[in-house]
């Protein structure tokens, strides 16, 4: 006591003890959703779906909630708006909680790490985010504006070239290569988008590629050059002409004598004089003449500056007093060819391109003949070609003439650039307009200003980019702002005096570069070379010497300036050379010097179909739907070979001669190879009528003399007629990046070897086995790989690609892929099992839940079961049937027994008994938020249907039957048939019968009353138990002793503690039996069962009996018919 002088203490000692309120119905709800979802208000990010929040368990109190939460439940739709039922990316589990929180305010609600959303079906592999700023030319939206040009219709007729963006179609594989031989057909063009000027090609008689406009043959023979693959003319066939013999064909003024009488000596005649641009070869027992450029170069095609045609295309020869800029050239310059746009004034000269023949040989080719023409040119210039706009000339311009216009209208080139903006997180394209220079861009893009305000990062495409008449387009990139400044790396240059350079500049509204000037170096010093340039510099142009000794020279207006070394190197003296920032090699050896730079030097450029992007994170899922794409391999006894590479297979076949573009795939039976050939012995066919069991395959080969389609095991891996699900290799070789290089085809793979270094090793399999290749198959679900191939894990020559695509979706028991939507569940399934498993937060006890469910996954019962166990069986599990399982006695008797002991915990069986364990059947209807019919799995309904008799009653009285099992959020129950559409069911008494023969609860439809649960029992048998019921009061019953126990923890271990817990104990027991839940009950704690012994171990023991109370399942009414009157007389 603490008095110490007189006084009254009073002090209270609580020795009161009752158990605690029991504890709502709140169930615990395992979910799968997309990742990084818009809340359920549309204001921002769902929180629960966002990465950091994986792991995270949420005690939800209302709907609301839930979908500010996670987002509303997402059920995937066709395009034309039709629900996909039992699609496997459906939110089942968030649909679920959702109905449950429409009848309860507490729900414990957990999210799988999985981004249902990156399991899409695609053909199109993820990428990485790419860097802020990254440039992209989309060659899958870019237009080329080729136009052929056809001389018998007159017309033009648009070409789509094939796009180059792989070095493995160029020659030597290399972006400044052509592209090879196997690439494309004759007549076919190409663009190599790998190159900086992204050239074009032409693919000419002989199956070569050669660019158009180009005009490198001197040797005056045929087919070296693209002017030599279309005829300027032709003569009729040998066999219509008598050739004379020493006569002369004459050719712009030269004359070719013919040394006999067939047009065999006519060639010989004209290749012999060696004209200038004039070739000559028999085709098709026809005389051709071919002309390039160098063709027109003679005084007969001279127009003087007066008399120039509209429309025609001239090259200058002479300026005069001519100002060729006003008839439609960028510049006065000799050898500019330029578009007449007016007749011209002056007395400069320029040459027409034709040809003009006189023939006296009797082959029939003289006249005036345009010739074979190349022309860049916007949609307002269109090129003048018919014969009627030649004076003298009864033909236009020959079949093959190329007009490429540079504006979009009509299918004129588009060139699609795209820059990443990483605030947006997606690509914006660019206005990138063509013009022929950069001189012409600024004045274009900025007129008043010389090209000072445009727009850092602003690109347009420059035509004819290496200045030789050929077809190019090159993009540019504008580097920065304001005036042109370009400072040497030099700091302390160096001269030579007398050596000179030529300098011009561009000026604002004008595309023309002034006159060049020569500055001649009269000093050594930077100070000289200043001085020297500033006093015969362009307008807007300044050199200056800086703190550090560098000269700087500038062009205020942001305009170009180009320079070239005369005498000398002067320029390279003063450290300006093609290496510094905003400086390039110009076509003449000169340097041009300005914002504007190339974009493919441009760190990060790509030019591709598919949008670039870094490798994608470690572990992002690819679901590659292609359902026809599938690389097989076989075993030939000394190792894994290409399917076409063996010739002489275990079973005797050619292999090289089965259907070219690979394994036939068809939903019908095939009749003939993918090219029409007859079918071979060793053609594959991959059937795709049965998506459910897939895949299917068969192989054509003669049984009991009759040739046919047989069918392989693929659950076989160890005979020769066996299948090897693995992956083997992505390419054909270790160098393809699996992100953005083009994906190699099944037909390149046929006859390559390649493997990579985690292929099957090949002696562990009979010989004649089919390698199935998953890594580069389709119909499966990828998963990226960072470094995955390195030294530490491989051994060997390690590939350039170190990352790579596995398989994620795994194998089934029998060594099956699984593929289709099997493939999507194994990601789903392997993540949910990780979720329960890992989870800490729903394994402590401050976590009180009393119902367990996984909508949709009955996979995922037996680690339910395990996470009870783990939980002290506090919660009874409500578990799935598949929606899938049709109701058939046959299907569910071995659905229910697992296929007697043969199947899996998925659709195949049921493999988990449990006492805590309840499952029901069939699924369900019900309606999204939107109002969209879906279908859902039976613990949606039971879950709500539980939490409603809860609240009507008790936990131990039976959630079944017409007063507590009535079920209010479907519409209709059934299953999902094989085409996936709803099969609607009441489920008859007989099917009631087999389910509940077989511990699964039956939902059904009672008239006059509705949908309601028709079973109250758990999947494991043998004692009072297997009743759910029963369960879930021992479950109660464990809930409520185990709170109040601890009340008693750390109190004396003596008869008054003792009496005190176990009437505390009684209390609950006998509020269980006034509320129907128990018969009877027996509680011992006394010395009985706390033996001394027990005491000093600190031990404290309570014995407990109870009887519970069973529910009514069975009612039997016999019915007595008596005669009359036999009743009331006691009979």
């Amino acid at each position: 006591m603490a008095l110490v002088s007189p006084g009254v203490e009073v002090t209270i000692v609580d020795e009161s003890a009752y158990p605690a309120a029991s504890t709502a119905t709140v169930p615990y709800i395992l979910i799968a959703t997309a990742e990084n979802k818009i809340n359920g208000a549309g204001t921002g990010s769902a929180s629960g779906t966002l990465a950091k929040a994986i792991g995270n368990t949420y005690l939800i109190s209302s709907q609301r909630e839930l979908v500010n939460t996670f987002g509303n439940p997402f059920f995937y739709k066709t395009s034309g708006g039709t629900p996909i039922h039992g699609y496997e990316l459906n939110e089942y589990g968030l649909q679920t909680a959702y109905s449950v929180l429409g009848a309860s305010n507490r729900a414990y609600v957990q999210r799988a790490d999985i981004d249902l959303a990156q399991l899409t079906p695609t053909t199109v592999r993820p990428a990485g985010a790419s860097a802020d700023g990254t440039y992209w030319l989309d060659t899958a939206e870019t237009q080329w504006g080729i136009f052929e040009w056809n001389s018998t219709t007159e017309a033009f007729a648009n070409k789509v070239p094939t796009v180059i963006t792989s070095t493995g179609d160029l020659v030597g594989g290399v972006a400044g290569g052509a592209p090879l031989s196997s690439v494309g057909a004759i007549g076919d063009y190409a663009v190599n988008a790998l190159n900086a000027s992204s050239p074009v090609y032409y693919k000419n008689r002989n199956n070569v590629w050669v660019q158009v406009g180009d005009n490198s043959n001197t040797a005056n023979t045929a087919d070296l050059d693209w002017y030599d693959s279309h005829a300027c003319v032709t003569s009729a066939s040998e066999s219509t002409l008598t050739i004379l013999t020493a006569q002369d064909i004459t050719i712009n003024g030269t004359a070719c004598t013919t040394a006999g009488t067939t047009l065999a000596d006519v060639v010989t005649a004209i290749n012999g004089q060696a004209i200038a641009g004039i070739t000559a070869q028999i085709v098709s027992n026809k005389l051709e003449i071919y002309a390039s450029p160098d063709a027109a170069k003679v005084s007969a095609n001279e127009v003087i500056g007066t008399n120039f045609i509209i429309g025609r295309e001239y090259e200058i020869k002479t300026v005069g007093t001519t100002d060729f800029t006003l008839v439609g050239a960028n510049s006065n310059t000799i050898g500019e060819t330029f578009i007449a746009t007016g007749v011209g004034t002056g007395n400069g000269v320029a040459y027409d391109r034709i040809m003009v023949i006189t023939d006296n040989t009797g082959a029939g080719m003289g006249g005036t003949h345009p010739t074979l023409t190349f022309r860049q040119s916007s949609h307002t210039q269109n090129p003048s070609w018919r014969a009627t706009d030649f004076t003298s000339a009864t033909v236009g311009r020959p079949t093959g003439s190329i007009w490429i216009k540079t504006t979009s209208v009509n299918l004129g080139a588009n060139l699609v650039v795209k820059r990443y903006d990483i605030a947006l997180a997606s690509w914006v394209t660019q206005s990138t307009p063509i013009y022929e220079d950069d001189a012409t861009a600024n004045k274009t893009l900025d007129a008043t200003a010389g090209g000072s305000t445009i727009a850092t990062g602003s690109t347009y495409g420059t035509y004819d980019s290496s200045d030789n008449d050929t077809a190019t387009i090159k993009v540019m990139v504008r580097s920065g702002t304001g005036a042109t400044e370009i400072t040497g790396s030099l700091t302390t240059p160096a001269f030579v005096i007398g050596e000179t350079f030529t300098i011009s500049a561009s000026d604002k509204g004008s595309n023309n570069m002034t006159t060049p000037v020569t500055v001649t170096m009269t000093g050594i010093t930077a100070t000289t070379f200043v001085s020297d340039l500033t006093a015969l510099a362009p307008t807007n142009v300044t050199a200056a010497v800086l703190t550090t000794g560098a000269i700087k020279i500038t062009h205020a207006q942001g305009g170009v300036i180009e320079v070239k070394d005369t005498s000398g190197t002067p320029m390279t003296d003063a450290g300006i050379t093609a290496t510094l920032d905003n400086v390039r090699a110009g076509n003449d050896t000169n340097l041009v010097l300005s914002n504007w730079g190339v974009l493919a030097t441009k760190t990060g450029f790509s030019a591709n179909s598919i949008a670039p992007g870094q490798d994608p994170s470690e572990g992002t899922k690819w679901y590659f739907s292609a359902i026809d794409e599938y690389d097989l391999m076989i075993h030939d006894g000394a190792g894994w070979k290409g399917y076409q590479n063996v010739t002489n297979d275990v079973r005797g076949f050619d292999l090289s001669a089965t259907s070219p573009n690979g394994p036939i795939v068809s939903v019908s039976v095939p009749i003939q190879q993918s090219d029409k050939s007859a079918l071979v012995h060793g053609d594959i066919w991959i059937d795709t009528s049965d998506l459910e069991n897939f895949p299917l395959i068969h192989r054509w080969q003669t049984v009991d003399s009759i040739a046919q389609w047989v069918s392989l095991d693929t659950t076989d891996q160890s005979t020769e007629n066996g299948v090897l699900f693995a992956d083997a290799r992505w390419a054909e070789n270790g160098t393809t990046d699996p992100i953005s290089d083009e994906i190699t085809t099944i037909k390149t793979l046929l006859t390559s070897d390649y493997l990579d270094l985690d292929a099957p090793e090949s002696s562990l399999y009979p010989t004649g086995t089919i390698l199935w290749n998953t890594r580069r198959s389709g119909y499966t679900v990828k998963e990226f790989k960072l470094n995955y191939f390195n030294a530490l894990a491989f051994t060997g020559v390690l590939p350039t690609e170190k990352g790579t695509w596995v398989n994620a979706s795994g194998l089934k028991d029998n060594g099956e892929a699984n593929m289709g939507r099997l493939a999507q569940r194994s990601i789903v399934i392997k993540a949910m099992k990780a979720a329960i498993d890992t989870n800490t937060d729903i394994r402590e006890e401050q976590r009180v839940f009393n119902l367990m469910a996984t909508p949709g996954y009955p996979e995922l019962m037996v680690n339910m079961v395990a996470l009870n166990n783990e939980r002290n069986n506090t919660a009874f599990i409500v578990g799935d049937s598949p929606l899938r399982l049709k109701e058939s006695g046959t299907d569910l008797i071995n659905w229910a027994t697992n296929n007697s002991g043969t199947g899996l915990a998925t659709g195949d069986g049921l493999n988990v008994n449990d006492y805590y364990l309840g499952v029901f059947y069939p699924s369900g209807k019900t309606t999204d938020l939107s109002g969209t019919t879906i279908v859902v799995p039976p613990s949606h309904a039971m879950l709500r249907t539980i939490i409603r008799s809860d609240d009507q009653s008790y936990p131990w009285l039976a959630p079944a039957g017409t007063r507590r099992g009535n079920i209010d959020n479907l519409s209709a129950i059934g299953f999902l048939d094989s085409e996936g559409e709803f099969s609607q069911t009441a489920i008859r008494q007989g099917s009631r019968d087999t389910l509940y023969e077989n511990s699964v609860n039956p939902l059904t439809f009672i008239p006059g009353t509705g949908l309601v649960n028709y079973g109250n029992k758990t999947t494991k048998s043998g004692s009072a138990l297997d009743r759910i019921n029963v369960v879930r009061l021992v479950s109660y019953i464990r809930m409520m002793v185990d709170s109040l126990a601890k009340q008693f923890l750390f109190e004396p271990n003596d008869k008054l503690t003792r009496d005190e817990l176990k009437g505390s104990i009684e209390k609950i027991m006998n509020d269980l039996i006034a509320k129907r839940g128990l018969y009877d009950y027996l509680v011992v704690c006394d010395s009985s069962n706390n033996t001394p012994s027990r005491i000093d171990r600190s031990e404290l023991y309570v014995d407990i009996a109870i009887e519970p109370v069973k529910a009514v399942e069975f009612i039997f009414i016999p019915v007595r018919i008596k005669n009359t009157g036999e009743i009331s007389n006691g009979s």
